[in-house]
């Protein structure tokens, strides 16, 4: 397995990524009550919001979450998402060494989410339920939490 990371890739931050992944943190630490005095509800959900509707499930980050208990399905769909940027990079790098210059578009990140539930806003009450999804962070508009209000 070849683990280099072509520059173009690795010197660049995702903010959207980022940001989504410390919001997530923060309603776990608040959903398990390590901060006193404070507390949410368990059922309390990070939603992403985007042109097409409102996307909620659990991140899941295949190069970090190792040691978590996955499901079958889950773990399959880590083990494809690993070795597709594995690849990519790969080919990112001979592309790069042909040409210097080469320039990525449409280089945004991806997150990958499980437990799944998309709601359209031309169709609310058609929600769509996946086992895992990876979303491109180029999709998002912004996030928000709560408990959904599923009337």
């Amino acid at each position: 397995m070849n683990n280099d990371i072509p520059k173009l890739i690795k010197d660049r931050i995702d903010l959207k990524a980022l940001t989504y992944d410390y919001c997530n943190s923060c309603v776990e630490i608040l959903k398990n009550g390590k901060i006193s005095e404070v507390s949410i509800s368990q059922s309390t959900q990070v939603s992403i919001v985007t042109n097409f509707g409102l996307v909620t499930g659990d991140m899941i980050k295949p190069f970090e979450d190792n040691e978590k208990e996955l499901d079958v399905s889950t773990k399959l769909t880590s083990v494809i998402y690993e070795k597709t940027v594995e690849l990519r990079n790969e080919h990112i790098q001979k592309l790069i060494d042909n040409n210097p210059d080469v320039a990525l578009i449409n280089d945004s990140s991806i997150l990958l989410l499980s437990n799944v539930t998309i709601t359209p806003f031309g169709n609310p009450s058609n929600k769509f339920n996946l086992q895992n999804f990876c979303i491109f962070t180029s999709e998002i508009l912004g996030f928000t939490f709560g408990e959904l209000n599923q009337g």
